[in-house]
């Protein structure tokens, strides 16, 4: 990907009828496989935020057009609203929004033809977890719509007898001058009405660890078997939630999870802007300082993450460019 296209999209003007004109077809590209009612909204949508944005939909409509996301766009039509949206979190720009979507697919095209294959299939497969004698559970790397607004990639942790999705991490990538850093925009667990049953028996199957540690984990592992040198969550005062709705209405529009309160018990802390700053690695504590009738359960444990972390680290091999 072009680093410099932010810039170069910035000296071509696009005449304000023509991009009404293109963001109508953009969503009704985007969302051919939805009613016409819903689609039509969608229009509305983007039209509405060219009139309030012209500048800024120039440059994002240009952008698009470069050779490299205009190819992650044939896969990923929905990519013209974006930017439009909230992204990650409140407090970000639309400049900082572009940069961490264009950053996230350049490193994705700098990999090899199997990382391409996220785009192409939405779906890569990262390990397998062995939960007893007839369950099984999966981690993949995948895109998934429902996180949007969180972030570029999501790493899911799924076990079909547990009625398939237990919890969720949706992440993007950022280049920090020479340095890759990437970015959680959200962990979220199984929503269903059995979730509570679900949840719990594969927090039992995972020797004690809770599924969305699990998750955190396996981006840790991941991204600094990729060399990256910093990740960051999102705190709970910037979440993309918070901006979901027209008019955000605490008691109503809050959701029942604290982000900082995660963020605490994995090791991180209080960062610039609203983010926390995550550990590369999990930290453990030493078997000793266990009960000894919890020792047993959270060797199991280790066990199971080092057996993890060896096949996160098999697959990162084969997406390296």
């Amino acid at each position: 990907m072009n680093s410099n296209s932010s810039k170069s999209a910035d000296a071509v003007h696009i005449p304000l009828i023509t991009m009404l004109k293109k963001g109508w077809k953009l969503a009704e590209i985007g969302y051919c496989n939805k009613d016409k009612r819903y689609r039509r909204k969608q229009q509305w949508k983007i039209f509405y935020h060219i009139l309030i944005s012209p500048k800024f939909a120039s440059k994002w409509f240009n952008i698009l057009k470069s050779d490299d996301l205009s190819l992650i766009f044939k896969y990923r039509p929905t990519l013209y609203i974006k930017p439009f949206r909230v992204y990650m979190s409140i407090r970000w720009d639309n400049a900082k929004k572009i940069k961490v979507i264009e950053d996230t697919y350049r490193f994705i095209l700098q990999q090899s033809q199997a990382f391409f294959f996220f785009i192409t299939e939405s779906k890569i497969p990262i390990a397998h977890l062995p939960l007893s004698d007839d369950y099984e559970g999966f981690i993949t790397l995948e895109y998934d719509y429902r996180y949007r607004k969180e972030g570029e990639l999501v790493m899911a942790f799924t076990c079909e007898q547990l009625g398939g999705d237990i919890a969720a991490c949706a992440f993007s990538f950022e280049k920090i001058d020479t340095n890759w850093i990437c970015r959680i925009g959200c962990v979220q667990g199984q929503k269903r009405n059995d979730s509570t049953y679900s949840v719990k028996t594969a927090q039992k199957m995972l020797h004690g660890l809770r599924p969305k540690a699990l998750v955190v984990f396996a981006v840790q592992e991941f991204v600094r078997k990729f060399g990256f040198v910093a990740l960051y969550g999102t705190g709970d005062s910037i979440q993309a939630y918070r901006r979901k709705h027209a008019i955000y209405i605490p008691i109503i529009h809050d959701i029942h999870f604290d982000y900082n309160s995660l963020w605490d018990q994995l090791g991180g802390h209080p960062f610039k802007n609203g983010w926390y700053e995550l550990p590369l690695t999990m930290e453990r504590k030493d078997i000793k300082e266990f009960k000894t009738s919890k020792r047993a359960l959270h060797r199991r444990q280790y066990e199971m993450l080092d057996n993890l972390s060896q096949q996160i680290g098999d697959e990162v091999s084969k997406l390296k460019g």
